[in-house]
């Protein structure tokens, strides 16, 4: 079980390595493409993710939220460098 709540967003990585999904339990969660593992999880947002977009190097995810709040994350690190 990857989610506590409802999917609300599945995105693949431009290079088809990594999956992003987020859900009404406020969670990203990070998946490796070829094996259906979990990479990480992403954690800030106060209210349910409802979409997200990775950037075209794959280095950046962006994450909206109905927080009202925009985040952006760096995949490799996993931690959150903006929210606007």
């Amino acid at each position: 079980m990857g989610h506590q709540k409802c999917i609300n967003v599945v995105r693949v990585s431009p290079n088809d390595k990594l999956i992003a999904s987020g859900s009404n339990d406020r969670v990203i969660k990070l998946w490796d493409a070829n094996s259906l593992t979990q990479k990480g999880e992403l954690k800030g947002h106060k209210k349910g993710v409802w979409d997200l977009q990775f950037s075209p190097v794959d280095q950046l995810l962006v994450s909206a939220s109905g927080d009202m709040i925009l985040k952006v994350w760096n995949t490799g690190t996993k931690m959150c460098i903006a929210s606007l």
